[in-house]
């Protein structure tokens, strides 16, 4: 398997079906998530119609936040700090985003959803990139048995970890 994810170049449209799965799996349990949070567990049944509509809003609206800011794309196991700054970002405009539309087609929709949400997919977005930099750092370190010489490579970027 991670030689199927090591060069995205090569299978491009898994690596991005695999992005886009987890950002709307991301989407999805954060929007669960709030709800249940909110109603501390006891989702109310009126609640729970606002739930079925609030939840293809918060993964399209996100999706396209995400799509626009460019965070579909690119690879994971290299997320730094930028990264996260962009996903805060994205997180907030699609937040934003979908909360002016549910404010216009729902009523009595709990104010504090929309700060639920952002938060729990902020940290889910956020850990889901950190884990699969920890995968493939954890398989590049077990991967050298050998013995082996450390340098410095400056400028070289992704190609200088290939050494």
């Amino acid at each position: 398997m991670f030689a199927v994810l090591q060069h995205p170049k090569r299978n491009r449209q898994f690596y991005q079906a695999c992005i886009i799965t987890a950002h709307i799996i991301c989407f999805s349990i954060s929007a669960v998530a709030s709800f249940l949070l909110r109603f501390e567990f006891r989702v109310p049944f009126d609640h729970v119609q606002q739930l079925v509509i609030a939840l293809p809003v918060w993964i399209i609206g996100k999706s396209l936040a995400f799509r626009l800011l460019g965070l579909d794309r690119g690879w994971w196991r290299f997320v730094s700090l930028p990264d996260v700054l962009r996903i805060s970002l994205g997180n907030l405009v699609g937040s934003i985003v979908c909360g002016l539309v549910l404010l216009s087609i729902v009523s009595g929709f709990p104010r504090s959803l929309y700060f639920l949400d952002f938060l729990i997919c902020l940290l889910l977005t956020c850990a889901v990139r950190v884990a699969v930099r920890l995968v493939f750092e954890s398989a590049r370190r077990s991967g050298s048995q050998g013995v082996s010489k450390n340098i410095l490579i400056y400028g070289a970027g992704a190609t200088g970890q290939t050494l």
